[in-house]
């Protein structure tokens, strides 16, 4: 989430990789109009000292709830550094430990220039959480424990329940699953068979592993990171899992 704050106004905006996907909030309140009629300088700079607290107070409550409820992982200040330092220092701690970096801005930059220049700290951001769910992913795999890698396993435990996290590399692109259209067997990691293994029927149909994966995740919630290029991963199979729990064969295999 970008919020691009100027001089008496500000703008929140869902971002996804640069491309603004929502406006969630705008709001220009126009005081320097009132400057010079029933106001004094002075009034005015007392007022705007209170209205710009009340602003930023209101402010944080409005960005604290969309980030909430669009599950935003990250936060961008942008504009006038005057007034984000306000922000800044005005951010609860929960808020404060999701800011990944601050672009200056002036009034006249416009607002897709302004969001193009987060790109890239939202890039690298994305880059150090995603290798960290790697390292983390191979140091369970490397202890047996709460991990498993590959194709199959990963498929198996989506299907058991028990995953907390997918990881999937980008260049991943298993082969194609089975699926009987009779008894909705799945099967991955083998040849399509002429007749199911499971009831014998011949309605066999072939799927998108990789889709497949990720559509049992986010049916169970669970998160899934897609992790742009690494070596490590790609040497596991491509694709792993988080897990929340074992399963009873795995209780088994660690005590063997």
């Amino acid at each position: 989430m970008v919020l691009i704050s100027r001089e008496g106004s500000a703008r929140i905006l869902g971002v996804n990789l640069g491309a603004v996907t929502e406006d969630v909030w705008k709001e220009s309140p126009a005081l320097r109009e009132r400057v010079g009629r029933e106001w004094t300088k002075e009034h005015y700079r007392n007022h705007r000292r209170e209205r710009t607290n009340r602003f930023i107070n209101e402010l944080i409550k409005i960005l604290d709830q969309l980030m909430f409820a669009g599950g935003y992982g990250h936060l961008i200040l942008a504009g006038s550094p005057r007034v984000t330092s306000q922000i800044r220092k005005a951010l609860p701690k929960h808020l404060a430990a999701k800011v990944v970096d601050i672009v200056p801005a002036s009034e006249y930059d416009r607002t897709k220039d302004v969001v193009a220049a987060t790109l890239l700290s939202f890039i690298e951001q994305e880059e150090r959480e995603s290798l960290a769910v790697v390292d983390r992913l191979l140091k369970e795999v490397n202890t047996n424990g709460l991990a498993v890698a590959g194709t199959r396993a990963s498929f198996e435990s989506l299907k058991r329940g028990q995953v907390d996290v997918l990881v999937l590399g980008k260049a991943y692109e298993p082969d194609l699953g089975w699926a009987c259209g009779a008894c909705e067997a799945m099967e991955v990691g083998r040849p399509a068979p002429n007749t199911c293994s499971q009831c014998g029927a011949r309605r066999i149909g072939e799927f998108n592993v990789k889709e497949e994966l990720v559509r049992m995740a986010e049916q169970m919630e669970s998160g899934v990171e897609v992790v742009n290029h690494s070596d490590a991963l790609m040497r596991l199979g491509g694709v792993g899992c988080l897990l929340r729990f074992l399963g009873p064969e795995q209780y088994g295999a660690k005590a063997a």
